[in-house]
């Protein structure tokens, strides 16, 4: 499922046991909040 996010001040709950990742077409700021263990992230190159 794709989910635009393009506003300010939007955000996103993905459900436990989830794939996912996010895919900016300008520059952003994010911020993960991640809880318990076993967490894994990581960098994925430009598209």
């Amino acid at each position: 499922m794709i989910k635009p996010a393009n506003i300010s001040d939007t955000f996103v709950v993905v459900p436990q046991n989830m794939w996912h990742k996010a895919i900016v077409s300008q520059p952003a700021t994010m911020i993960f909040v991640t809880p318990g263990e076993k967490t894994e992230n990581r960098e994925v190159p430009p598209v």
